[in-house]
């Protein structure tokens, strides 16, 4: 997780004003003298930070058109003990946590979660905000970031009534998260525009998980079971008699309820879920084809190059080299 990032660490049992500046300006940012005032106004606020931090600044000198481009401000991955939390408000910036291990506690907008293990939130920092370890140990990352196009996006997912997403933590938004990490940290050609449509991606995303979350709520339960199921065993021979005789429901009225509510069919949800698998392990593994093709599902070579061609409109060999000769995308 979060390889090839050069993070500044600090382990502390409180990390202080003092110490917020000293990890500052550990940073290489091409402007030291900003990136302290920074973490200065970081600082500002209430926080106790119990255990270890591994933080990422952004150049100060970075030109960013901040009405028109989303933009970094901070982000750092804590695995912090019970002491650890933050009470602020009135703070400049969107923030985007995700847990990967422990448990955190949120209290914002006279609502108060528990944050587990593949549970995240998105806030707008300029309204008050508490959370903290829940119980001994909270293992997560924190994104700050900001920009005036922000706003309306953060309104349209604050509108669910609920600020707390879910994913696996190896999904997507791990993903795009790290694609952010890898042009914050490394040279990049228009880094600026890569970054903001990266966040742009990120916000998107939760959106969409948003509005699924909001859509299953309305999917007849048998619908719901069968994509759990779809999404927890794509690698296995499924047929459609098979998911019928799973469902207890005959073929017909399952292929007619899943266009009714997910507008596609059951293979046709198969085969998405296998291929979004396959894509995965072609950019982060360096198995064969072949063998990708076989633990996605696909039990004939020739399907996998055909299917994958037809949905992604790349053959297989080729979506890889795109991606390895720039690993930045997705």
């Amino acid at each position: 997780m979060f390889e090839r990032i050069h993070f500044i660490e600090h382990n502390s049992s409180t990390l202080n004003q003092y110490n917020m500046h000293k990890l500052a300006a550990s940073s290489d940012s091409g402007n030291p003298d900003a990136t302290i005032e920074r973490a200065k106004e970081q600082a500002g606020y209430k926080f106790a930070i119990d255990g270890r931090v591994r933080a990422l600044f952004p150049s100060m000198n970075m030109n960013i058109d901040k009405d028109h481009y989303y933009y970094p401000q901070l982000f750092c991955w804590f695995e912090c003990g019970p002491s650890y939390y933050t009470i602020r408000s009135n703070y400049q910036s969107y923030e985007i946590v995700f847990t990967y291990s422990g448990e955190g506690y949120l209290e914002y907008e006279g609502q108060t979660y528990i944050i587990s293990s593949g549970c995240g939130f998105f806030i707008d920092c300029r309204k008050p905000h508490f959370y903290k370890t829940n119980a001994d140990f909270w293992e997560h990352s924190v994104l700050h970031f900001d920009g005036s196009i922000a706003r309306d996006l953060y309104k349209e997912y604050e509108s669910y009534g609920d600020v707390t997403f879910h994913d696996n933590l190896d999904g997507s938004f791990q993903s795009y998260l790290e694609v952010l990490l890898n042009i914050w940290d490394h040279f990049q050609i228009y880094k600026e525009l890569q970054m903001s449509n990266t966040i742009s991606d990120i916000i998107t995303y939760l959106l969409l998980l948003k509005g699924m979350e909001q859509k299953s709520r309305n999917v007849p339960e048998t619908i719901n079971y069968i994509t759990k199921y779809i999404q927890h065993n794509f690698a296995t021979p499924i047929t459609l008699n098979f998911l019928a005789s799973f469902a207890n429901v005959s073929k017909y009225y399952l292929t007619r309820e899943f266009k009714k509510y997910l507008g596609t069919s059951p293979i046709q949800y198969l085969i998405s879920i296998r291929l979004i698998n396959a894509k995965f392990m072609l950019i982060h593994t360096q198995l064969p084809v072949a063998v990708i093709a076989e633990q996605t599902g696909f039990t004939d070579i020739n399907n996998f190059n055909r299917l994958f061609l037809k949905n992604i409109g790349v053959r297989p060999m080729e979506f890889r080299k795109q991606h390895r000769d720039n690993p930045n995308t997705i």
